[in-house]
């Protein structure tokens, strides 16, 4: 943090090291006195006592303790990144010898340092209170809740800085880590076991029940993934410093990116232990229902190699047409859209398949489908179709943009939600109440997500007509590329 330039101005805009130290040491002394107070509100002449109430106040110590961590600190990056933002100071970094990984490595560092000072302070209060509890709460609590929070922890804040640095101090990430933890506490995301497992909420309902060795190895897995995806978000938010116009994600860590995706949902299936179900329907712990789920936000991390692509082949159009000297020297062109989505497309079916295993090998119903082609060729075509649909649309968008966020948009309502909404408006407003054998028409394959559905689940409709219809779109997409001028 000190040995940082940008780690050590931002700690000095926060008052220095002394102002910080005598903030500590107030918030110590208020957060001491508080529990004492509660004590002596509740005192108790039992034996014991002061243990038992050691024990109980651990809880809303750890409650206390995580959202100054994960919320003090969250805020603290937008609000550095902003105010560079907001007073040019981010180019006067820019023109200096600070690197991208130095700049990523301050804003990570000395912008919430006053949080993690008041996260210290917190620590020394609830290992103070698991000692008075102790034997009812181990002593190693306190320290194994930060090893496994901090994880996530730093998952989260590099992904704050690659988006703070990306929307110039306007968005931040965390506060949604509290929604994701909500509903895995639900068992609502038991849909997406991948998500689950990043977000830690996997088989949270099993904690009551003691450590078990399948906790043990889904939170060592957990960590490692959580690891692997903040140190290419921070690689990205490295990349992202250097200047607006560069793309946090060339295309080695765009496709580290899907390949990490893939194999956390590949894994996060094969580690899913189906329990009794408190909330929700009994449809979000079934495996083919678990499988789309897994296959849909991989086609949009797989969007982001593709739109690289795009853009890169834009880019080296229009130079070529504007630059004579560099359109004169011989030039390799760089790889197109339509290349990288099937590469795209082969990263992500081919570590599925790899890690079938875990996905379907204990589903051999999900083999044949429509024409009596295997489920996993239409998922498979539907995949790669939408990811050429997508490169069309961002190499035309780029030849006349420098972004293609609203494109992105845009294409995801008209050609994955759009066909859903006409299909299930078509059967609401035409009467036909649903009966047993009622099949779903062509508008349902018609998009990327219904034919998933159709192909993994035992969902009945015709997927060949809606392919056809996919194929058409992609052609189209790839047509109005070509003639896009950049």
């Amino acid at each position: 943090m000190f040995s940082n330039p940008i780690g050590w101005v931002q700690m000095q805009i926060l008052g220095g090291l002394r102002k910080q130290a005598i903030i500590v040491g107030v918030y110590s002394f208020f957060a001491v006195t508080v529990l004492i107070l509660f004590y002596r509100a509740s005192i108790d002449h039992r034996p014991l006592a002061l243990q038992q109430f050691a024990a109980n106040a651990m809880i809303p110590a750890t409650m206390v303790l995580l959202g100054i961590l994960f919320f003090g600190a969250s805020h603290a990056i937008k609000k550095a990144i902003q105010r560079d933002f907001t007073s040019n100071m981010i180019t006067s970094h820019r023109n200096t010898a600070i690197t991208g990984t130095s700049a990523a490595w301050g804003y990570l560092t000395g912008a919430p340092g006053q949080v993690y000072l008041l996260t210290a302070a917190n620590i020394a209060i609830c290992q103070a209170l698991a000692i008075l509890g102790s034997p009812t709460v181990s002593l190693a609590v306190p320290m194994a809740m930060m090893i496994v929070f901090a994880c996530p922890l730093l998952m989260l804040l590099t992904l704050d800085i690659l988006v703070g640095l990306s929307s110039r101090g306007a968005m931040v990430v965390t506060p949604f880590v509290v929604i994701f933890n909500f509903l895995g506490a639900l068992q609502l995301m038991d849909i997406c076991p991948g998500l689950a497992l990043l977000m830690t909420t996997m088989s949270g309902g099993h904690v009551m029940n003691g450590i078990t060795p399948d906790f043990i190895a889904q939170r060592f897995v957990a960590m490692l993934a959580q690891l692997t995806l903040a140190l290419t978000f921070f690689l990205a938010a490295a990349r992202k410093f250097q200047r607006d116009d560069v793309p946090a994600f060339n295309e080695t860590l765009a496709f580290c990116l899907l390949a990490l995706a893939t194999l956390i949902g590949a894994v996060g299936i094969g580690m899913y232990i189906d329990g009794p179900r408190h909330f929700g329907p009994p449809v979000l712990g079934s495996r083919p229902a678990q499988i789309v789920s897994t296959v849909i936000p991989l086609a949009l991390v797989a969007m982001l190699p593709v739109a690289h692509a795009a853009r890169r082949k834009t880019d080296w159009l229009r130079r070529r047409r504007k630059d004579a000297e560099f359109a004169a020297r011989t030039h390799k062109a760089p790889r197109g859209f339509f290349e990288t989505s099937f590469a795209a497309t082969a990263v992500v079916f081919g570590i599925l398949a790899a890690c079938s295993q875990w996905v379907i090998a204990d589903r051999t119903d999900i083999v044949w489908r429509d024409l009596g082609v295997p489920a996993i060729v239409w998922g498979i075509a539907a995949f790669l179709l939408a990811q050429v649909t997508a490169g069309g649309i961002f190499h035309t968008t780029y030849s006349a943009a420098p972004k293609a966020g609203w494109s992105f948009v845009l294409l995801i309502i008209v050609t994955w939600v759009m066909p859903l909404l006409a299909e299930f408006g078509w059967v609401q407003f035409s009467g036909e109440a649903p009966t047993e054998g009622w099949e779903f028409s062509f508008l349902f394959g018609c998009s990327p997500v219904g034919t998933w559905i159709l192909a993994f689940t035992e969902t009945k409709g015709p997927i060949a007509l809606g392919m056809g219809v996919q194929l058409l779109v992609a052609v189209c997409a790839c047509l109005l590329a070509r003639r896009s001028k950049p």
